[in-house]
């Protein structure tokens, strides 16, 4: 017998229907080569993906992991960046300062070398362990650190707005500020809260 707060099958025989279904985790021996196959815009939905997890889970009152989600997504648009710019080295560092020296480089684009982008670098920068492991290789100084709310997450839209500047979406490639929902999401649209919606596109700079 179910109740609203239970599922209406029972999820232990499920699981052990389910065993034989899923596939085993394989390490990936092809991983240099398919980042050479790997395009900008494949970086870009990525780190779009996560922009919009970072600023919905901010929004909703959990900070360090949406400083973790905003740190992958700004690895991802960086990374991404420098594909666009012709470099196609695979880059391991998560280190978003070091990435952030390599696109330098490449570019003369005056955010990329400005005070404004290397503190939005170092704020979510040592978020990359915190929320993911009791102990940590890197965390923010002294392990301590803090935020203001809601107005952190608008340094992510900062970031996103500069960043598209440089790297526009290409003409009919997917574009999360003209669609409702990121790709990855984008399935699961009828199920999704539309407050989420509202949530992302709120004071957001980017849908100004």
């Amino acid at each position: 017998m179910s109740n609203n707060n239970t599922p209406s099958y029972d999820v232990a025989d499920y699981l052990k229907k389910a065993l034989p279904y899923f596939p085993p985790t394989e390490k990936n021996t092809l991983a240099r080569q398919d980042h050479i196959k790997a395009t900008p815009e494949d970086y870009a939905a990525v780190g779009d993906y996560l922009y919009f997890t970072a600023r919905t889970v901010f929004l909703q009152s959990h900070g360090v992991i949406a400083f973790f989600l905003a740190q992958q997504a700004i690895e991802n648009y960086l990374k991404g960046l420098l594909k666009h710019l012709g470099n196609n080295k695979m880059i391991s560092d998560h280190n978003l300062e070091e990435i952030l020296k390599k696109v330098k480089k490449m570019t003369k684009e005056p955010f990329f070398h400005s005070d404004e982008c290397l503190a939005i670098i170092k704020c979510f920068n040592p978020f990359n362990q915190l929320p993911r492991y009791p102990v940590h290789f890197t965390r923010p100084y002294n392990a301590s650190y803090g935020y203001i709310y809601p107005d952190t997450i608008y340094f992510l839209d900062h970031f996103v707005k500069e960043y598209r500047k440089l790297y526009p979406t290409p003409p009919g490639k997917w574009n999360l500020f003209k669609e409702e929902l990121p790709f990855e999401m984008a399935m699961f649209k009828h199920s999704i809260d539309p407050k989420l919606i509202e949530i992302f596109k709120d004071k957001n700079v980017n849908f100004s």
